[in-house]
C-alpha cells in the first residue's frame, strides 16, 4: 500500500476500533529513496507529500517524524506505552 491508500484504511480502522483523533498523537517515519538513489523516480519523497497533504486536508498534526534521506529504518512501537523507536542502518535506537 502507498500513503495515498494505506493512511485512510489505517485511519478508518482505528475510527471502527474506537480511536478519537483528537487524543491521537501521530508519529510518521519512512519515504527513504533506497532503491533509487539516483532519486530519479521520488517514491519516497511523493509517499512523503501524500502523507503530508492527507494529514493537513484532515487537520492531522504530526507530533514527530524521521523521513526521507537514503536509510532504511526499523520502527518498533511499545503499546504499553506508546513510545515509537527508530533505529537508521547502522545506527542506534532512538526515541522519535
Amino acid at each position: 500500500m502507498f500513503a495515498d491508500t494505506g493512511i485512510p484504511l489505517l485511519f478508518k480502522s482505528c475510527y471502527r476500533l474506537g480511536a478519537d483523533k483528537k487524543r491521537m498523537i501521530v508519529k510518521v517515519a519512512g519515504g527513504a529513496s533506497i532503491l533509487d538513489e539516483s532519486n530519479f523516480f521520488r517514491i519516497g519523497q511523493k509517499n512523503i507529500m501524500a502523507m503530508r497533504k492527507l494529514f493537513w486536508s484532515n487537520n492531522v498534526l504530526i507530533d514527530a517524524e524521521d523521513t526521507g534521506k537514503n536509510v532504511n529504518r526499523t520502527v518498533r512501537l511499545d503499546m504499553s506505552t506508546g513510545k515509537v523507536t527508530i533505529k537508521r542502518s547502522g545506527g542506534r535506537p532512538e526515541e522519535l
